[in-house]
């Protein structure tokens, strides 16, 4: 009697064509999305650039989050140049009017989130990856929101005064990630995504309840390593 020795293939999880898509906020103002979806995904990436950078910024890193076989999610908040949608006098937003940029994000992030659950159900892990302050806002939103499993912030303003200890609080003991990269220069702090990192920096891993060390990461493709892990540590 012949027995076969072939090991049953796994399904493989395919990659859908990226749909462009305007999410609605509650003012009649669309922000401009990118949709990267991978069928069946247990996990949905949402990533927020800062002030001067668009989705785009966040491209080759959602990329990479697909061959992970999770959906990403790539949104232009409103005070970026790919979402001036209002009806009438677009946004106009200054880099140095943090907390009008920090409410106009939070209101996008939530919106971004209502959609990603309108889209493919509640039963999806939602990860927030934000690059300055687009991820000082991804936390304020994730305080309030429990379906956040997690947020990344990447090179975060140094500034406390943008974060409350009520948000702290309210976000429990939840993974967060810190990245920092290290400046060319000691006095300059650039927002940057990992699409446009210079391929040094440290990242440190933090709950209310224990912190890890800050590890050292020398290059781009360790800085990705680290956070893919992350989240897959962020979505058990």
């Amino acid at each position: 009697m012949l027995v076969s020795c072939a090991k049953e293939e796994a399904p493989v999880q395919r990659v859908l064509t990226p749909e462009e898509v305007v999410i609605p906020t509650s003012n009649e103002t669309g922000i401009d999305a990118t949709w990267q979806a991978v069928e069946e995904a247990r996990v949905v990436v949402v990533f927020i650039p800062t002030v001067g950078y668009t989705q785009a910024s966040w491209q080759t890193t959602a990329n990479r989050v697909n061959e992970q076989r999770w959906s990403a999610l790539r949104i232009d908040p409103r005070s970026t140049p790919q979402s001036e949608r209002a009806a009438g006098a677009p946004w106009s937003v200054s880099r140095s009017d943090s907390s009008q940029i920090l409410t106009v994000y939070s209101e996008d992030i939530r919106a971004a989130i209502d959609w990603v659950e309108n889209k493919v159900g509640s039963n999806v892990r939602i990860i927030l990856v934000g690059s300055d302050l687009g991820g000082i806002a991804a936390l304020r939103v994730a305080a309030h929101a429990p379906r956040v499993y997690g947020v990344a912030l990447l090179s975060p303003p140094s500034s406390g005064e943008l974060l409350s200890n009520d948000v702290i609080q309210s976000y429990g003991d939840r993974p967060l990630l810190v990245m920092t990269e290290l400046p060319v220069e000691p006095t300059l702090t650039t927002g940057r995504t990992l699409d446009t990192w210079l391929g040094r920096g440290s990242a440190m891993s933090l709950q209310l309840s224990e912190q890890t060390p800050a590890t050292r990461i020398e290059d781009r493709a360790a800085a990705q390593r680290m956070l893919f892990g992350w989240i897959v540590k962020a979505t058990l």
